[in-house]
């Protein structure tokens, strides 16, 4: 049976992969039809289950849902919808609230001279007969333009926001939609030129294909349409990168475009000609790059090529500091009390004597010591401490990098003045004014913060120094720049091997060195103990102890659980972090909470952020939050209807979130071990299963357990942990920065 009834939102209680949503309402006994009722129903509020794609769900107003009516086992009152809106209010106060809560400019005193001018005609006269304002006492001609502008753009950005939220597309993304629009056709309004073809978006960050192409079928777009099939290469390439790659074989791209292209129709709707020639229009305008037969995003190919060259100029630049080297060496030997080896003595001397260089080393092999020897070497040289920065991926990493060298470190985006990931302008950054920057934990630093740090430094003026170490995980970005950059065989660098016995007495280091070199051999003792449990479950409740255990005597910013995967399984950390959340910071009348997505957040709770911003603090000044930045929630309120979370990610970084913000926020008592580097801890939990399957690999575990300062516990089965140390597999990135770098050297040569 059709109906059209007006309900009141619950809550939302399923959302598909495919935007469909399924949702609880509320609505008077009164407007469900009498075939379904129940006669013993005594209730005058009857809960409706509401399914469908277009359900706008706002807690303070009513929404008139057209659809179809039934009853069904699981949900009982059903409708099935086919249109719901918003019902504007008819009463004069329904009227005022409605003006200030949706119409930015107009507060309690506008709303109320509207009303007391046109009553319950003020909505139908702002729509239809909006010159009629002239007649409101006391309301001059520029307030008057700036609240049919205001309501015209409240209203556009309404239906734009109703059409959009079944697709789980929020409103900033909404606004920045419609933005694009405007840009192309302002005439036109944002919905009609959606509704026409929304593939045009493909390059607006956040929108996936998938998305793209559900709100392109709900309109019935053409899918041979060329912008589906551009913004499906695009989407395919933007994926890849998110698993490192920089580029993809041409060949490989446009057989995996073909088949998403094609999936989900009875028959084939794109043929190969057609993606082929969109992929040839694409590189002519620039949309798409390539050489070597791959196709890279113009962004990455740009940040390849560029660096490549930048590299290649550091090489061919000769340092006017390698004079008397072994007798500064000598005389800060003295100076420090210490002995350097030959290898270490080699790597000072190789930094000095290069503008480019890199020195590689496991824990234990003195990498501090060489860069302790190295700042005082240069000190000798003449070198004043503003003349030498140091900086790294994060926050944690440069704190521990000043605390072992005795100077100021910051990280990379504080120390070239970068606001954001991509959207820096290179412009932007300003010429660094240093002799030498030495970036440590440089395997994280992926090939777009490479391309920055090649721009903000002259190689005539500036020596360039990465340390890292080629054991643990490439980056979270896309590209492996320190093993390309060895690769090449063209960029000067040391490996530090050997550990030495100061550092081999530690047993977390014995074990990261028989980890790395592919030696079956776990010792264990109180500092490195191995629970043998095989069920996910248990294994998860026995982490969820022991970490309730180490907080209590280290605090929370010391330990840390370290998971393989983020989604799959009880042992993930998305299921983890829920599970000690309930743990360590328990539901409490007295503490706030609130949902965001999937996740829920809680005054106390421990969290990380998932993306570079610049914000200011609660005293207005300006600071930076990195991807990977830890820190917890003080508090979470509630003004005027704004929904504010208070949160400190130490180092005197104190800011107030937005409900928006919080969705590149998750829980992080529990952290994947890719984005814990850089980071170290007391105390580091690893569960260690079979179902982590194709992650279990040698730097993987490395890369875990050298998270750790004092002890470390793996959960689970020990003959996971040795096919973590008999799997040698490198995951291979696709990126030819290495083979740019030796073809331009041959270039030189020639």
């Amino acid at each position: 049976m059709n109906v059209q009834i007006p309900c009141r939102f619950v809550e939302t209680k399923r959302k598909y992969d495919n935007h469909f949503t399924i949702a609880i309402f509320k609505t008077s006994k009164k407007y469900i039809p009498e075939e379904f009722l129940d006669k013993n129903e005594r209730r005058r509020k009857i809960t409706v289950s509401v399914k469908g794609y277009d359900i706008p769900t706002p807690k303070e107003y009513d929404v008139l849902i057209n659809g179809n009516f039934k009853v069904e086992p699981v949900y009982g009152y059903t409708i099935v919808v086919n249109s719901a809106q918003i019902i504007q209010p008819t009463d004069v106060e329904g009227i005022q609230q409605y003006l200030i809560d949706f119409v930015d400019g107009i507060g309690p005193k506008v709303a109320k001279n509207l009303t007391e001018t046109f009553g319950e005609e003020t909505l139908k006269v702002l729509e239809n007969n909006p010159e009629r304002l002239s007649e409101v006492p006391r309301l001059r001609k520029n307030s008057i333009d700036k609240i049919l502008v205001s309501y015209e753009k409240t209203k556009d950005n309404s239906e734009l926001i109703k059409m959009l939220s079944p697709f789980g597309i929020t409103s900033k993304t909404a606004l920045d939609i419609k933005l694009f629009f405007q840009k192309r056709d302002r005439k036109v309004s944002a919905v009609e030129q959606l509704k026409e073809n929304p593939f045009v978006l493909s390059e607006i960050n956040g929108l996936s294909f998938q998305t793209l192409d559900a709100i392109s079928s709900r309109f019935g777009c053409n899918p041979a349409n060329n912008d589906r099939i551009a913004a499906c290469i695009i989407d395919e390439l933007k994926m890849v990168q998110t698993n490192g790659h920089l580029y993809l074989p041409q060949r490989r791209l446009l057989d995996s475009v073909l088949k998403r292209l094609n999936d989900g129709y009875y028959q084939q709707v794109v043929y190969y000609d057609d993606v082929k020639r969109v992929m040839f229009d694409m590189a002519r305008i620039g949309r798409l790059c390539g050489d070597y037969g791959n196709a890279y995003l113009p962004g990455n190919y740009y940040f390849e090529k560029k660096s490549a060259e930048m590299i290649n100029v550091f090489l061919n630049t000769k340092s006017s500091d390698n004079m008397q080297t072994d007798a500064y060496i000598t005389l800060v030997e003295r100076k420090l009390g210490i002995e350097l080896a030959p290898k270490q003595s080699e790597a000072v001397r190789m930094a000095v004597n290069n503008q480019l260089s890199i020195i590689v080393g496991c824990a234990g092999t003195g990498k501090t010591t060489v860069l302790k020897a190295l700042l005082q070497v240069l000190y000798k040289r003449g070198y004043k401490p503003e003349d030498i920065v140091l900086a790294a991926p994060t926050g944690k990493a440069a704190q521990k990098m000043a605390e072992a060298t005795g100077h100021p470190a910051n990280t990379i985006h504080s120390t070239l003045g970068l606001r954001a990931d991509i959207d820096d302008k290179p412009e932007d950054i300003e010429a660094l004014d240093a002799k030498m920057l030495i970036v440590d934990e440089f395997s994280m630093t992926d090939m777009y913060v490479t391309y920055r740090i090649l721009s903000a430094v002259n190689p005539e003026k500036t020596k360039l120094l990465f340390l890292g170490d080629t054991a643990q995980l490439p980056s979270v970005g896309a590209g492996n720049v320190l093993h390309e950059l060895i690769r090449s065989g063209k960029v000067p660098y040391t490996m530090l091997d050997v550990i030495y016995r100061q550092s081999f007495d530690n047993v977390i280091v014995k074990n990261a060195s028989n980890i790395r070199y592919g030696i079956r051999s776990v010792i264990t003792n109180d500092n490195f103990k191995v629970v043998g449990e095989e069920l996910p479950q248990r294994v998860a409740d026995i982490i969820t102890g022991l970490y309730t255990e180490s907080v209590c005597k280290h605090g929370f910013e010391n330990v840390v659980v370290l998971s393989p995967l983020k989604k799959k399984g009880t042992c993930a950390t998305n299921a983890l972090n829920k599970q000690i959340q309930e743990a360590v910071n328990p539901a409490s009348p007295d503490k706030a909470e609130r949902k965001v997505g999937k996740n829920l957040f809680r005054v106390n709770d421990r969290i990380m952020q998932n993306k570079n911003i610049n914000v200011l603090d609660i005293s207005g000044k300006e600071v930076q939050i990195c991807n990977g930045d830890t820190g917890y929630i003080k508090s979470i309120n509630k003004n005027d209807g704004v929904i504010t979370f208070r949160i400190d990610f130490g180092f005197d970084r104190v800011v107030d979130f937005s409900f928006e913000d919080m969705f590149n926020v998750e829980l992080a008592y529990a952290v994947t071990i890719h984005k814990s580097q850089g980071s170290q801890y007391n105390d580091v939990i690893i569960p260690m299963l079979d179902y982590f399957d194709n992650m279990l690999y040698r730097n993987l575990l490395y890369t875990g357990v050298t998270r750790a300062t004092e002890n470390v516990t793996i959960v689970g089965s020990i003959d996971c942990v040795y096919r973590c140390i008999d799997n040698n597999r490198i995951v291979k990135r696709n990126t030819n920065l290495g083979n740019r770098i030796k073809d331009l050297q041959k270039e030189e040569v020639s």
